[in-house]
């Protein structure tokens, strides 16, 4: 077995002692069981070297404390969930036709819809029958740590706070250009994409794939912006594309065109500060700005294919 040998400061390894003399373990396996859980799979059979993106979520040891708060939880929410024979999540005894048909009128009725059409009942917070409320708390009660993965099974890892800075760099980038774009007079809309070939496309927000393990946190997060109330001029935009979602990966051609557009518009807010504002319209992106920018998004061969060089080097733009 491979040795690691690491320094770290008093009060770091005396935390690290208290750390572990609370779960239970000796200093050296509560730091060899993190490494293995950050970085490795151990079910991912045949997968040398798999990187489990959401294994860090599923935590090897909990603590007394957190044990016994998760188990209390559990058996919180299996009386919850314990209901009269035959009544199903949600339904109160009581409860009128009309509540029953509009859950979200009166108090027996509580379900809510959000924007994406999801309904929800607080009442079926107790997620799962009584039964399985039990057994969660028993293995918690226990120690069980191989049932550990199974209770932490919806829960996501984190987002980074650089993943959250682009998704609101992304939006609000298209905000800008899609302001930019519906200022351009249609023959300037026109010679653009006579020159490159899907530019408008190329210039609006389509969404971000929901199928793909990165993009679809983007996209979550994004949702999440949407019904706080920001970027509201937005909202069609993702109606359109079935709530924000593309189908296909986006990442990439949102970074590309990202790298062209930081320095145009920090150039124009420098030129905008110095000259006092310049007046409306000093932030708003040119014909010509648009067009290196939906270049710029496109993949070099996609460049080569779409706008061949002209012998004379000249603007394709006219």
């Amino acid at each position: 077995m491979a040795q690691l040998n690491i320094r770290i400061d008093e009060a770091a390894r005396a935390g690290l002692d208290a750390y572990a003399e609370a779960r239970g373990m000796a200093t050296g396996d509560l730091v060899r069981q993190l490494i293995d859980q950050a970085i490795k799979d151990p079910r991912a059979a045949g997968a040398e070297g798999y990187v489990n993106p959401y294994n860090h979520t599923r935590p090897a040891t909990l603590s007394y404390v957190e044990r016994r708060t998760l188990a209390m939880q559990h058996r919180i929410l299996a009386l919850l969930g314990t209901r009269p024979s035959g009544q199903t999540t949600g339904q109160t005894t009581g409860q009128t036709s009309e509540q029953r048909a509009n859950p979200s009128h009166g108090a027996a009725g509580r379900a809510v819809e959000d924007q994406w059409g999801e309904r929800f009942d607080p009442m079926d917070l107790a997620d799962g029958d009584a039964g399985s409320h039990l057994r969660a708390a028993e293995a918690l009660e226990h120690g069980y740590t191989a049932e550990y993965p199974d209770l932490f099974v919806a829960m996501e890892p984190e987002l980074s706070d650089q993943a959250c800075d682009l998704v609101h760099e992304i939006l609000t980038m298209f905000r800008v250009l899609q302001f930019a774009w519906s200022q351009l007079a249609p023959d300037e809309q026109q010679a653009i994409e006579r020159s490159e070939r899907y530019a408008q496309d190329m210039l609006s927000f389509r969404g971000f794939d929901a199928n793909d393990p990165v993009e679809s946190r983007l996209l979550g997060y994004a949702r999440y912006l949407l019904s706080k109330g920001l970027y509201v001029d937005l909202r069609e935009i993702f109606a359109a594309h079935d709530n924000g979602n593309s189908h296909a990966r986006q990442l990439g051609l949102y970074q590309r065109l990202l790298a062209a557009y930081r320095p145009l518009w920090r150039a124009k807010q420098d030129e905008a500060v110095r000259g006092f504002g310049l007046g409306r319209g000093a932030l708003t992106l040119t014909a010509e700005e648009l067009h290196g920018l939906a270049r710029a998004s496109m993949l070099p061969r996609t460049r080569l294919a779409t706008n061949p060089p002209s012998g004379d080097g000249g603007s394709a733009v006219s």
